[in-house]
């Protein structure tokens, strides 16, 4: 039987790299949370802290009862945060022991564990007629079972937990709706829809987002929704302040952007006057010039006779396959109809007038940090030639997204919790 071991076990994870680290360290330094129950951990500083040195202690029969005690040190010899905790072993063990984690997608992590020693001691005599190694194996396989639960209830709670809801007041007074999910230490997103929508055009990008442990917050825009409309004019300018205040109040800084058309333009006025609150951008249907609505369309949003037919599911459809695509059916253009419906035909026409012959241009290309721009292939309200101007003066180039339409929030919701993530993963 081998007198030295070279095992290695791994778990996937519901939690990214980052609360993974953070919860191994706090239970290397003995947190006492997930590891075997029979195992304890002293450390008089964190784990993760190259130089420290921490005591194992094994109680084969169980803390407190009598019985003989493997003891070992471990000094952490590498560290690299979020990826790599290294360990040379003294005592019951000499050798190396190794955590590494991995990320393997939005919100998830795959955390291994090589533990290469060779038994000293009286433990040296115990492994000729014990498999040692295969009982350690067993033993952190349990705890890395225990740690995926954990991980696994925490998301659960916090996914299951209704937002907190709360009313915040513009310049003008207008009481702007807004609703925070997900963990407050979550990476931050705001949300913002485009002109005739709503906060819940975000829920199954917002859904994504919240399962991966971001905190989302997304916001009825004046007049939309459960917000009050205001006294103050529509204008962009308004619009950004309005952002600017929502994350003042809930104390966020360095936000992920995401804007739905005529949303992007409002993100995009807010990353260019306030930089420190904007870490990055995703922009989905969105032109930062473009010739905006005619004014014969301008007229026909604040007609009523528009909120009568988007009411009416047959001429919803021909309405909007023929203004916003695709042209077939999608499941998502009942809530398109209904949410442009609700919107007062007052302010769907200021909206509309608004962005009128917009040029945000000069803006863009001031603008330096990570972005993705995406449209559908079929979008019929926003001309790809603007989309691409746009993505070129902020450096990138447009995500094109096939058979979708102008609602990307709605139809491809999983398209944009993937930009998302990637442009966390590119904030530095």
């Amino acid at each position: 039987m081998t007198l030295r071991y070279r095992v290695t076990d791994a778990v996937d994870l519901p939690t990214d790299a980052r609360h993974t680290w953070a919860q191994l360290v706090q239970e290397l330094s003995g947190a006492g949370a997930w590891w075997n129950t029979n195992n304890t951990f002293e450390s008089r500083r964190p784990v993760g802290q190259q130089g420290t040195v921490s005591t194992m202690t094994v109680f084969p029969g169980g803390v407190g009862k009598p019985g003989p005690r493997i003891r070992f040190s471990g000094r952490t010899t590498k560290v690299v945060p979020e990826s790599l905790l290294e360990q040379r072993y003294s005592g019951a063990f000499r050798g190396v022991g190794q955590f590494r984690i991995e990320s393997t997608g939005p919100g998830r992590s795959r955390l291994s564990f090589t533990f290469d020693v060779e038994p000293r001691g009286w433990v040296r005599q115990l492994a000729r007629v014990k498999d040692v190694g295969e009982e350690h194996s067993t033993a952190t396989r349990a705890a890395f079972r225990r740690l995926a639960e954990l991980f696994a209830q925490e998301r659960a709670e916090v996914t299951s937990a209704p937002p907190i809801e709360r009313i915040v007041r513009a310049a003008d007074g207008a009481g702007l709706h807004t609703y925070d999910h997900g963990p407050r230490d979550g990476a931050p997103v705001i949300l913002v829809h485009g002109w005739g929508s709503r906060a819940s055009a975000w829920n199954g990008v917002r859904s994504r987002l919240v399962d991966a442990g971001r905190r989302v917050i997304a916001l009825d825009l004046r007049g939309h929704g459960d917000s009050g409309t205001g006294t103050a004019p529509v204008s962009l300018t308004v619009l950004a302040d309005d952002l600017r205040r929502v994350l003042r109040a809930l104390d966020v800084e360095g936000a992920v952007c995401v804007g739905h058309s005529g949303g992007g333009l409002a993100a995009l006025q807010l990353a260019h006057h306030e930089p420190d609150l904007v870490g990055g951008l995703v922009l989905l249907g969105t032109a930062a010039q473009d010739s905006g609505a005619a004014p014969p369309e301008v007229a026909l949003m604040g007609s009523p006779l528009l909120t009568a037919a988007l009411r009416r599911p047959r001429f919803a459809h021909r309405i909007l396959s023929a203004t916003m695509g695709p042209d077939r059916r999608i499941a998502a253009r009942d809530q398109i109809a209904a949410d442009l419906a609700d919107t007062p035909s007052g302010v769907r026409a200021a909206y509309f007038r608004a962005t009128q012959h917009v040029d945000l241009t000069a803006q863009c290309a001031q603008l330096q940090l990570p972005v993705v721009v995406a449209r559908g292939d079929e979008d019929k309200v926003v001309g790809g030639a603007g989309v691409e101007q746009t993505a070129q003066l902020l450096g990138t180039s447009v995500r094109v997204v096939p058979f979708a339409g102008h609602s990307l929030p709605l139809e491809e919701p999983e398209v944009v919790a993937e930009a998302v993530e990637e442009v966390l993963s590119r904030i530095v």
